[in-house]
C-alpha cells in the first residue's frame, strides 16, 4: 500500500531522514519553507518513504525491499510530469538497484557529491577585497523590483526554484549579490532549505563575471550573516565541481560528508 501524507503528518517520517545530506532538506519541508510531497508505506508508522520536491529531486529512505510500495510509487510517479533532469537521493546504496523499477526502467548514473558545513569566517576582512567597480549587497525588495538591472531574471529563477514566491523568500530568507556599478548582477548567494537554525545555499556567478573572486566575496557576506544569526549553513556540491568546492573552502566551510546520488539518464 501507499499513502500520501498530509503536511501536518510530515513529522512522522523525520526519523527516516537521519543522514546529514537529507535532514536539513526534510526539515525545511516540514517547516513549510520548501515544496514537497511525501508518500509512505504506512501512514501511522512509516518504514519506507519518498519525498518529491515537485521538481527534479526525489529522496528515497527507509526499507528498499518493500516491493508493494515500490510498485505503487512507480505508478504514482508516472502520473506526475518527470523532469528530463532527475536526481535520486538515497538513504542507502541498496536503493540504487531499485530505482529503475520505480522509474519505469529509466537508467541511472551514480555520482558523488560533497557536503560542507560552515565552520568559520575565513576572510573576516572580505569587504577590503571587493573588486573596484563592484559592490556586495543584501538582496531586498528594491533590488528584486528593479527591472532595469541586468541578470535579474536569473536571480529570480534561482529563488523561485526553491521558494513558493519572492515574498516568501524576502520574509523568511536572505541572500547577497555582487553588483557591477553599471547596474548588472554578477553573482548571487541565496538561502534555501531553511528551518530552525539551519539552511542550505544556492550560489551562481554569471559566466562573463567568473574567475574574478566574486563568488568568494558574495559567499563570505552570506557566511558572515549566517554566523551572526547562529545559522548552520550547508554547502552541497558535485564532487567534480572543483570551482564550487574551492570557493566553499576559501570562505570557511569544512567538508563533513562524501556521498552518492543517482542521476537519471
Amino acid at each position: 500500500m501507499i499513502y500520501k501524507l498530509g503536511k501536518d503528518k510530515f513529522d512522522a517520517v523525520r526519523s527516516l531522514f537521519n543522514q546529514p545530506q537529507l535532514g536539513f532538506v526534510v526539515d525545511a519541508v516540514i517547516a513549510g519553507n520548501s515544496n514537497g510531497d511525501v508518500w509512505v508505506d504506512d501512514s501511522s508508522c512509516p518504514r519506507t518513504a519518498c519525498l518529491w520536491d515537485r521538481g527534479p529531486r526525489y529522496y528515497m529512505v527507509g526499507r528498499d525491499d518493500n516491493k508493494a510500495f515500490n510498485t505503487e510509487l512507480g505508478r504514482v510517479i508516472a502520473e506526475h510530469p518527470t523532469s528530463p533532469y532527475l536526481v535520486a537521493y538515497c538513504a542507502s546504496d541498496a536503493w540504487g538497484s531499485k530505482l529503475s523499477d520505480v522509474f519505469a526502467g529509466r537508467p541511472f548514473k551514480k555520482r558523488q557529491r560533497c557536503l560542507y558545513k560552515l565552520d568559520r569566517l575565513a576572510i573576516p576582512d572580505w569587504r577590503g577585497n571587493i573588486t573596484q567597480g563592484f559592490s556586495v549587497e543584501r538582496i531586498d525588495r528594491q533590488l528584486l523590483e528593479n527591472e532595469e538591472i541586468a541578470n535579474l531574471d536569473g536571480l529570480k529563477e534561482e529563488i523561485l526554484c526553491m521558494w513558493h514566491s519572492l515574498d516568501a523568500f524576502l520574509e523568511k530568507a536572505f541572500g547577497f549579490c555582487a553588483i557591477r556599478v553599471e547596474n548588472s548582477i554578477a553573482c548571487w548567494c541565496t538561502a534555501e532549505y531553511i528551518s530552525r537554525g539551519q539552511l542550505g545555499i544556492g550560489i551562481e556567478t554569471v559566466r562573463e563575471y567568473q574567475r574574478q573572486s566574486l563568488a568568494t566575496l558574495t559567499a563570505s557576506a552570506f557566511a558572515e550573516h549566517c554566523l551572526s544569526s547562529n545559522m548552520d549553513a550547508h554547502w552541497d556540491s558535485w564532487a567534480d565541481n572543483i570551482p564550487s568546492i574551492r570557493v566553499a573552502e576559501k570562505v570557511g566551510f569544512r567538508k563533513i560528508l562524501d556521498y552518492y546520488v543517482y542521476q537519471g539518464q
